[in-house]
């Protein structure tokens, strides 16, 4: 059996960041929060392991897209999921949303995200 899915949610507007992790912890998933790109790869190095990261774009230190490419030169890459709630968010060509990637151009309702925690999980 397996365990609730681990999540990484990257947000600095503590409103959404609160909105999409009570989604994810009403559907059971293990939630570990940061607030930009430096505290994410924090949490990461000390010892968290995401299976599906969720990012908002328009971070205070980085754009999310920083925190993906980093993430895509690591062993053992999560899911990542790009949000923007601002809906034109120029997405880097450096990242390639087509691999281990999908862009939503606005906060994901709970539907969403239960679609993406089954597809993480094979389900």
């Amino acid at each position: 059996m397996k365990g609730p899915v681990r999540v990484l949610l990257v947000e600095d507007d503590p409103q959404h960041r609160e909105t999409v992790r009570s989604y994810l912890a009403e559907s059971g998933c293990d939630v570990t929060e940061a607030e930009s790109v430096g505290s994410a790869l924090s949490a990461i190095d000390a010892g968290a392991d995401p299976e599906l990261v969720i990012s908002e774009y328009r971070l205070k230190d980085a754009p999310g897209d920083a925190l993906f490419l980093e993430l895509s030169n690591r062993p053992n890459v999560p899911e990542l999921l790009l949000m923007s709630t601002f809906g034109d968010a120029p997405i880097s060509g450096r990242w390639n949303t087509t691999e281990k990637g999908r862009l939503l151009r606005h906060l994901p309702c709970q539907l969403q995200l239960i679609r993406i925690l089954r597809l993480v999980r094979g389900s």
